[in-house]
Order: structure tokens, then sequence, then C-alpha cells
């Protein structure tokens, strides 16, 4: 009388039919000493492997995948490479292929400011398949840096090691002064020789150090009035030189001397009229 074929007997016969249809040279076959199939490999890294229990049944079928051997690629960066007008707050994010972990050369990856090659602190965290830098202080306004990702400076669960070198960089945008000019800030009409009130508001973020105060003529520097003030002051009291030219465009310019990417003009232009 005909018995239905088990559930582990008809993936057997189907996986019989399938080595059939194979050609020999696509897989390795291994059998026991008792000429039972245990195991088959093919050329692609993939493996079947067969189990019997003492009366000689199959117990199981399993599939071994081959091993990983891809390593790590990056995927995307933010900032992208190339990216302008970057936060001086920011912190930079480099996304990989996969989940990767620290490798042998994790402590090389580094921030440098490519204006002078000074390397920027940073505390890091990894979370899944990304690289998080954080940098202890702000960035520079108006500097381009260059981040570097060395190969081997991270691996995959594999063991598998970033392969190649990455490097990208991007380019921090003027950083909001703490101050507006206020006085002269365009139509004032004042003469050399007199003593006028140069005044600014000071709002305190992004001007913690002293600053300087600047005479420009048409947009072009003239000479520093002041080399330096401290910025809450609000004032600085300017005696105007008694041979200074006289001219209908001359405007002032207070820079922060810690970085001078942070600065602020008078909004137009004011008179000096000549000595009389």
């Amino acid at each position: 009388m005909f018995k239905p074929i088990s559930y582990i007997g008809m993936i057997f016969v189907l996986l019989v039919l399938l080595f059939i249809s194979r050609p020999a040279s696509a897989a390795v076959y291994t059998y026991d000493a008792l000429n039972r199939l245990t195991s088959v490999t093919y050329q692609n890294g993939q493996k079947i492997v067969y189990t019997y229990d003492p009366g000689g049944n199959m117990l199981s079928v399993s599939h071994h995948s081959s091993p990983d051997t891809t390593p790590p690629t990056v995927k995307n960066t933010d900032p992208v490479d190339g990216a302008t007008n970057v936060s001086v707050s920011a912190s930079v994010y480099v996304a990989f292929s996969e989940t990767v972990v620290e490798d042998v050369y994790f402590e090389d990856i580094n921030i440098r400011n490519t204006n002078d090659n000074s390397v920027v602190n940073y505390i890091y965290s990894i979370n899944g398949d990304t690289l998080i830098l954080d940098p202890v202080n702000d960035f520079s306004s108006s500097v381009t840096y260059a981040v570097y990702v060395p190969a081997g400076a991270v691996k995959d669960s594999a063991g598998n090691s970033l392969e190649n070198d990455y490097i990208f960089s991007f380019t921090t945008g003027e950083l909001a002064s703490g101050f507006t000019v206020t006085t002269p800030n365009g139509g004032e009409d004042w003469t050399a020789g007199a003593t006028k009130e140069i005044t600014w508001t000071y709002a305190g973020a992004g001007c913690d150090s002293d600053v300087r105060i600047s005479l420009y003529k048409g947009g072009v520097f003239q000479y520093v009035i002041v080399s330096s003030v401290l910025p809450e002051s609000g004032s600085y009291s300017w005696t105007i030189p008694a041979s200074q030219a006289a001219g209908d465009d001359y405007q002032i310019r207070i820079t922060r001397n810690a970085d001078t990417g942070v600065y602020d003009y008078s909004d137009a232009s004011f008179t000096i009229n000549a000595l009389q």
C-alpha cells in the first residue's frame, strides 16, 4: 500500500533532483562510510549539510552561507564632501555600508584645519553603521577642514577592515557676530580733529574676546583705530586725526581678535570733512 512521503523525505527528493540537474563541476559532494551524502558545497560558497540517525534515516538538512569577506565602505558623510557654510557647531557623521566597530587604526582618524594643519579634538561614538565625531570646541568660522578616515580604522562583525583611506572636506560659514556697529552707521557728518563716539551693541555670544576697530574708505582698509577694546564696553572715543582726508565713503569695522571671521561694518558710509 502506498505511504505518503514525509516532509523531510520530500525535501530530500527535491534536493536529489536538484543535485542531479547540476553539472558535476558546479559542486563538491562528500559521503560518509556508508556512502550517504553528507554535504554539498557549491562554487559560490553555499553549503548544504545532511545528518542521519543510527537507523540511517535523514535527521536534518542545514544550509550554510559562505563566509563574509566583503569589507565595509563609506556610504555617505555629513557634511558632504565639499560642503560650504557649515555650522561651526556641527558634528561630523560618517555612514558605512554596514554595522562597524573600532579597528586597529581607529585612533588615526582625525579632523584637521587646512589653514594651519592643527588637529581638532573630538569625542567619538559609533551608532550601528555610523561614526559620529563631536568636536570638543566649535570649529573656526570660514575655515576648510579635512576629515581623514584611514584604512583599518573600522571593521565589520566578520572582521573585514575598511580597505581604503577615505578623505573629505568641508568649509564652515561665517559666525554671526555678537555685536553690531551702531555709530557711525551711515549718514553721519564728522570733521577731522573732532572726538566722536564709536558705538556698538553687544550680545555676548560669538564674541568672547577683545575686539579691534578699523577704518575703511571706499571698502578699502585704512588703518586700525584701536587694536584692543572689550566688546562689552559698547563704545570708544575716537579723536579723528587732523590730517584725515576728506571723504563721504568711510565705514567702521569691528573685528573679534580671536577670530577675524567675526566682525561687523557700518551699514552705510559716513562723511569726514577736512579740518577748516
